[in-house]
């Protein structure tokens, strides 16, 4: 090693000694002179983890309830062809068990009802010139094993849920109900709401169902993993019991005295709030704070010992210094290393305008792939020299595919091996009347919202005249409308564009954070 970089070596390894050595002593006296501000900081970090893990709960289910008002409002959710609502819905309930129920009515009283029951699934709905409601069990392959009918004495507008719904038509994104007793299973629990108002000027509401005791055993399995105590009690200062059905509320009177002493901390008028009490001779801190979407209705206590805190904290000393130092010094090393390997991997392509046929051309050279598509023409099927509604629909597919993935560039006037043979073959009077057919075809089957993420023009290559069309991510989910009151969604899949199905469409845009609102 060279000498100027044996000294860089030693002072950088004698700063991190320095600094490491100087953060514990720090740690160390901070441990003695400020437990009680350090208890604070602690508890108030596990009710936010609590939080979190709750929140990541019921996020999901946010984002099938904004699927339902899209759905609803492009009339595809029909409440009057039951059957075909369960095709629909079956498949997002299937991927969400914490979900108990899912009910759709509309404001003449007309309702649709399903949840599953074990290993099959049953749906319920409004036989109106009988006035009775008609119940269909289907297997878990979808198939109709038994039918039958009762009456019932229930409106769907004069439940919670229902209220909710008209209350906030105009709101884009669900709202979450009170705690309440559920109708058909008299389970307590939360309803996330969405209604909208059909073609007909009708309100419609939907309503999707998650159980408190769902609640309860997820954060009580969080409380566990943390050594500390998690539970939900409500605005009336009982606290939810799985063991006590139906009601589950219980006075904290009936309980544990520690129960008690939470409670004894609470003030419903402060969001979060932190406060200690002794018990059995141990220091015990408690954080709480109210469930949002429950407006405020349920409370979630989170409580440890004072203890649990340090003693981590304290046994871990002997090996901190080291470790941290050893964390310090391969960060050094390794931070060229990983803002490299964190670069994007897809960077959305671009041609180069001011340079555009070398551009295409270097684009055209690398073959069809995830981000490239060519079409030989714009609408002209060359095998029966006539145009074709399947020529056009091909190439818009691709663009519905670019938008919902990582954007990309479709040539039209390419053949598949890459030769650019031009758009003769369209016979277009102009190239004005073939741009106003290209962007005709894109607001007609895509939408005009989408021109926003697509450029496109006519630009020659080789003297050939060739159509390109320039497309960016979208923000908002894309679909394929081949006719009226059809939707196909489309993601790009190496050279290829897939049609997703409804069960993963859900996920995907949950995963690429697109739902469209």
């Amino acid at each position: 090693m060279k000498p100027r970089f044996r000294k860089l070596f030693l002072n950088l390894s004698l700063l991190i000694v320095v600094v490491v050595g100087s953060l514990l002593g720090f740690v160390m006296v901070s441990v003695q002179e400020a437990r009680t501000e350090l208890a604070k900081e602690a508890i108030q970090q596990l009710s936010e983890r609590s939080l979190e893990h709750f929140t990541a709960f019921y996020t999901p289910i946010e984002h099938i309830a904004a699927v339902l008002k899209d759905w609803g409002k492009e009339e595809i959710l029909l409440i009057d062809e039951p059957k075909r609502l369960s095709a629909q819905l079956i498949p997002l309930l299937r991927e969400n068990p914490a979900l108990s129920g899912l009910s759709i009515a509309d404001q003449h009283g007309y309702s649709y009802y399903v949840y599953q029951e074990q290993n099959s699934w049953v749906f319920r709905y409004h036989l109106i010139d009988q006035n009775e409601f008609k119940w269909i069990r289907l297997d878990s392959a979808g198939q109709e094993v038994d039918t039958w009918q009762d009456t019932l004495s229930y409106d769907p507008r004069t439940r919670l849920w229902f209220e909710e719904g008209l209350k906030h038509l105009h709101r884009k994104k669900p709202i979450w109900t009170e705690a309440y007793s559920f109708h058909h299973t008299q389970r307590w629990g939360v309803s996330g709401v969405v209604s909208w108002t059909d073609s007909e000027g009708d309100t419609v509401v939907a309503a999707v169902d998650i159980p408190l005791q769902e609640l309860f055993t997820t954060i009580s399995k969080f409380g566990e993993n943390q050594k500390s105590e998690v539970f939900l009690f409500n605005d009336q200062e009982e606290v939810f019991d799985p063991e006590r059905a139906p009601q589950f509320f219980v006075a904290s009177s009936e309980l544990d005295e520690y129960f008690q002493k939470v409670l004894g901390a609470w003030n419903d008028s402060i969001d979060y709030q932190s406060q200690s009490f002794d018990w059995s001779g141990s220091k015990y801190w408690v954080g709480l704070q109210p469930l949002h979407i429950t407006q405020h209705s349920i409370w979630l206590a989170s409580f440890s010992k004072e203890d649990n805190f340090f003693s981590v904290l304290e046994s871990n000393f002997p090996t901190v210094g080291s470790v941290s130092a050893l964390i310090i010094l391969l960060g050094i090393m390794g931070a060229y290393a990983l803002v490299y390997r964190a670069r994007p991997k897809n960077r959305t392509i671009e041609l180069d305008m001011q340079n555009f046929e070398a551009s295409a051309k270097a684009f055209i050279a690398k073959g069809e792939g995830s981000q490239i598509e060519f079409k030989s023409t714009v609408r002209m099927n060359l095998h029966s020299n006539n145009p074709g509604k399947e020529i056009e629909l091909a190439w818009l597919k691709g663009v519905v595919a670019f938008l919902n993935s990582q954007g990309g560039v479709l040539f039209m006037g390419v053949n598949d091996e890459g030769e650019v043979i031009g758009l003769s073959a369209d016979r277009f009077p102009s190239v004005d009347k073939c741009l106003l057919h290209v962007k005709n075809l894109i607001k007609e089957h895509i939408g005009p919202s989408y021109f926003q993420f697509i450029d496109f023009g006519m630009k020659p290559i080789d003297g050939q005249e060739v159509v390109y069309v320039q497309v960016r991510p979208a923000s908002a989910a894309a679909y394929l409308k081949p006719k009226v009151g059809e939707e196909v969604f489309y993601i790009r899949s190496g050279p290829a564009s897939e049609k997703l199905p409804v069960s993963k469409v859900v996920e995907y845009l949950r995963r690429r954070k697109m739902v469209k609102l």
